[in-house]
């Protein structure tokens, strides 16, 4: 019978070599050393496929400019819709046709800078937009009766969406027409979204958000909205009161979120991400 110091023929480690080496680790190692066919090959079983490379398209002046024009054209047909409800007043009705062909131009104007960005031009709305924001919302607001109110809402909110979009691509396009495009297209539809406010029931008139006194210290104004939520085991959300509605006499809105309440609903929108970018190689859709 061999002896603690005659390693058996059959194995390539013995007690001994695992006591010295010190535990459980040391012994783990050997196995695998024993294992292996070499000291750094660590056994695998079956194949491990190499990762695909993931490229990012580029994102430049033509990209920022046709995400744009997409959005205004949600704007277009949106609101086209909206007017096809016939549930506005003879003057509101106006008032959005105003707006929405406005848009056309702004549409235009957009496609015509992409192109001399070397883009090809996007005449076309966001998908992604149309599928977040502009279904759900229209869908609240067909829920919630086709109320006028709504309907005004929608507008006045989707005026300011529009104009954070394009406010929050300005710092990063370059070159000033451009940037000048933007800043013209954005004022003008924070002016929109103004004149819309006018037409809401009990509207007030806030002061820009920020006001420089003397001592350096600024005054803000704040608007705090609460919901309530459903009963416990219910489906049923109940409705949420429409944010007041104010108009603030400046060129330039917040970039933060858009809220606003559609058919009792309470919605956030936020401005287009890189996953909502009309990157060069795709091709126009046909949502809404």
């Amino acid at each position: 019978m061999p002896s603690d110091a005659e390693p058996r023929a059959s194995s390539p480690f013995d007690r001994r070599q695992f006591l010295v080496a010190g535990g459980v680790t040391a012994t783990l190692a050997t196995i695998l050393v024993a294992c292996s066919s070499d000291n750094t090959e660590i056994p695998v079983s079956g194949s491990i496929a190499q990762p695909a490379t993931l490229t990012q398209p580029p994102v430049n002046n033509a990209v920022y400019l046709r995400t744009s024009s997409s959005v205004v054209h949600n704007a277009i047909n949106s609101y086209a819709t909206l007017l096809n409800l016939k549930v506005l007043s003879d003057t509101d009705a106006a008032l959005v046709e105003f707006v929405r062909l406005q848009h056309v131009q702004h549409a235009e104007a957009l496609q015509a800078a992409t192109r001399v960005a070397g883009g090809e031009p996007y005449d076309n709305a966001n998908a992604n937009v149309a599928e977040t924001i502009v279904a759900p919302a229209l869908g609240f607001i067909k829920h919630g009766g086709n109320e006028p109110a709504d309907v005004l809402r929608y507008v006045n909110a989707f005026e300011s969406y529009i104009a954070a979009t394009l406010q929050q691509f300005v710092p990063v396009v370059s070159g000033a027409s451009p940037r000048e495009l933007m800043m013209r297209i954005s004022s003008s539809d924070n002016r929109h979204s103004a004149v819309v406010t006018s037409r809401m029931e009990g509207f007030t008139i806030l002061p820009p958000l920020a006001i420089q006194t003397n001592d350096t210290t600024t005054s803000t104004t704040t608007t705090t909205t609460t919901t309530t939520a459903a009963p416990s085991g219910s489906d049923v959300i109940p409705p949420v009161a429409p944010l007041p509605a104010a108009q603030i006499p400046s060129s330039f809105a917040s970039l933060a979120a858009i809220e606003v309440v559609l058919g009792g609903r309470d919605l956030t929108w936020e401005t287009p991400g890189p996953n909502s970018y009309i990157y060069e190689e795709q091709a126009p859709t046909t949502t809404g």
